[in-house]
């Protein structure tokens, strides 16, 4: 006679599977899918318009009052500084603009919660 095949228990299987990191903590929602942003200084930021035409984000390249970066889907988000951005939209942006290919990136406006200032998001997905 054989022996009955063991099914584990659910507590087993749970026990079974590998520990959570607690670093990574919980599923955040990026800026660009959340729709909104807080900026290093604890101002929070509103989408206005996303997924910019490639033209329109050019202008606020120069015109907009910061600019952010969001590296690896946005959890890392890099403030860059003026007198830098048109070498890095030139240089990384623009190559990866909507590509086939990741990473990609796509650029969206927000707006301050006054209204008053603009920033211009570049998020690069991959």
């Amino acid at each position: 006679m054989r022996k009955p095949r063991h099914r584990p228990t659910f507590a087993e299987m749970l026990a079974s599977l590998p520990a959570r990191d607690p670093v990574a903590g919980p599923m955040v929602p990026s800026p660009a899918t959340a729709r909104r942003l807080m900026d290093g200084e604890g101002g929070v930021w509103t989408m206005s318009r996303d997924h910019l035409d490639p033209r329109l984000a050019a202008r606020l390249v120069a015109k907009a009052d910061l600019m952010i970066v969001g590296r690896a889907g946005g959890s890392d988000p890099v403030p860059i500084a003026a007198e830098q951005r048109h070498r890095v939209w030139a240089e990384e942006v623009v190559p990866r603009l909507d590509a086939e290919e990741p990473p990609r990136y796509s650029a969206h406006e927000f707006r301050s919660e006054d209204d008053e200032s603009i920033l211009l998001y570049v998020e690069e997905s991959c």
